[in-house]
């Protein structure tokens, strides 16, 4: 299984995250050792925290056991990690928060963790348009009720990586896809989240 949690800086080799498996970052290449099951993560509750957030990823990303749970990384009370997912982004991985300033403490956790450094917004003339490596914004969808922070980049296995927070569930996804353009429509439309 391809797990790609961004628990690390670029170039390392193992996680530093408190998950159970063996993962990869968002600068490292990807492991083959299994996810860990939910019953092996002492920080998360599979019955609460875990079907709290199983609750906000889309059927179709839940797909057929495409989902685990993999740890509480980055400050989290769960992490699941979505593998096999076409469309855009293979792996979403969602990461629950109890509040928004543990999510926003999360956030920057990773992008230390992963050694992103912001040097653009992500909008060319207020929309988001191209997949501009290494740039962060803020949006605010009103039709959907929803807003958030959103980060592009690419790891050092070329993989573009969409970061990004719905504030008002408490939740952070990382997208992983392989197509930048395609990764950033996929984001655009919404789906990688309940509202």
């Amino acid at each position: 299984m391809l797990v790609l949690v961004p628990s690390q800086s670029p170039g390392t080799g193992q996680s530093t995250g408190q998950g159970t498996g063996q993962s990869t970052g968002p600068g490292t290449s990807p492991s083959t050792s299994p996810a860990s099951s939910p019953d092996a993560s002492p920080d998360a509750s599979p019955t609460s925290d875990y079907a709290i957030l199983l609750s906000k990823i889309p059927a179709s990303v839940q797909g057929h056991n495409n989902c685990q749970l993999i740890g509480t990384q980055y400050g989290a009370t769960a992490v699941i990690q979505c593998s096999k997912l076409t469309g855009g982004a293979g792996v979403i991985q969602y990461y629950l928060y109890p509040s928004t300033a543990r999510l926003t403490s999360g956030v920057s956790a990773l992008f230390s963790k992963a050694g992103f450094h912001r040097k653009q917004e992500c909008t060319t003339g207020g929309e988001f348009t191209d997949f501009l490596a290494d740039c962060q914004s803020d949006f605010n969808f009103q039709t959907r009720s929803m807003s958030g922070t959103i980060a592009e980049y690419t790891n050092t296995s070329h993989q573009p990586l969409i970061v990004t927070t719905d504030n008002q569930q408490n939740v952070m996804a990382v997208l992983v896809g392989t197509n930048p353009g395609d990764v950033l429509a996929y984001w655009k439309q919404l789906n990688w989240i309940v509202r």
